[in-house]
């Protein structure tokens, strides 16, 4: 069984459910992981001027230019958390942050307690910037409803953060564990259709990609479906086929599940082969997409 302490693959986030779930039931498997909510992170407030600010910035979109490069993505991130911490409703700003972190712990971390730690974070940022929709700031602060009730009240002008919150949420969770999955299932979902129903097509079909990867390491008694998952890599390739995200999960999930090892090699042949300035906004992501298409195919015999 595949050591939980450390990833064989460090891109790779999936967990045997089945086992887990029989562990459960045993009463051998940890209660579900706890974590302090982004708006209940009160961290200590900086005072800087207008043009320290606009400096702040300026280095921290230049460094977040290279943030294939770990080091620059850090850079990009501590003057991203100084503005923050003068500004804690800057949306801008802490969207960067969640979006930062979670390149951090999905693209740039090899161990799982690094990855979760970073991930943990793009959580937070992502959760403060929810509330500075006033709406739901009310609904889930002043009056303490759950997330997963609230999200209808969160807008387009806050999509980014919702959708790289509950990526970030979801891919979190399975590195916490199966209890940890089911603590959050619910909240993940809902995030994600929101984010549908704001628009169907974000991020390059990043809605029809969650569900490919969804359906096909779901358990079929739980809802699963490989003719599913199918169905919604298909419909995430006719938004934005040139997004090599897209080809790096299908084959990683879907091409393992179905133990075809030629769709496996195929689809990342093509990430290998294409150009990082297919999409001319996104060349560092592509860039790592295509580090990790190179590590899966070196490591193929660990899949088949």
């Amino acid at each position: 069984m595949r050591n939980l302490m450390r990833l064989k693959n460090p891109f790779e986030l999936r967990a045997p459910f089945a086992i887990f779930v029989c562990l459960m039931a045993l009463g051998l498997v940890h209660c579900a992981s706890t974590r302090k909510i982004g708006w209940e992170d009160k961290p200590v407030s900086v005072q800087i001027t207008g043009d320290e600010k606009t400096r702040l910035l300026k280095e921290g979109k230049k460094f977040w230019a290279t943030r294939h490069i770990r080091s620059d993505l850090e850079q990009s991130i501590e003057r991203f958390k100084t503005v923050a911490a003068s500004d804690d409703a800057d949306y801008e700003t802490l969207v960067y942050l969640t979006r930062g972190y979670y390149i951090l712990g999905d693209a740039h971390s090899e161990e799982v307690e690094e990855k979760r730690k970073f991930l943990e974070q793009s959580i937070s940022w992502g959760e403060k910037a929810l509330v500075t929709n006033p709406d739901f700031k009310k609904a889930v602060v002043d009056d303490k409803k759950a997330v997963s009730e609230s999200v209808p009240l969160l807008r387009k002008e806050q999509i980014d953060a919702l959708y790289w919150s509950a990526a970030s949420l979801g891919k979190w969770s399975k590195l916490s564990g199966i209890a940890t999955v089911l603590k959050y299932k619910n909240q993940v979902r809902k995030m994600i259709e929101r984010v549908s129903e704001l628009q169907p097509d974000y991020f390059y079909g990043a809605v029809a990609r969650f569900w490919g990867v969804f359906y096909a390491l779901t358990p079929s008694i739980a809802g699963g479906s490989m003719e599913k998952s199918l169905e919604n890599f298909q419909k995430s390739f006719k938004v934005a086929n040139q997004y090599l995200g897209t080809h790096v999960l299908y084959a990683e999930v879907y091409a393992t599940k179905k133990n075809d090892r030629d769709l496996f090699k195929k689809e990342l042949a093509f990430v290998q082969d294409a150009k990082s300035e297919s999409i001319a906004e996104l060349v560092p992501e592509q860039m790592l997409e295509k580090r990790k298409a190179k590590y899966l195919l070196e490591n193929i015999d660990q899949y088949f």
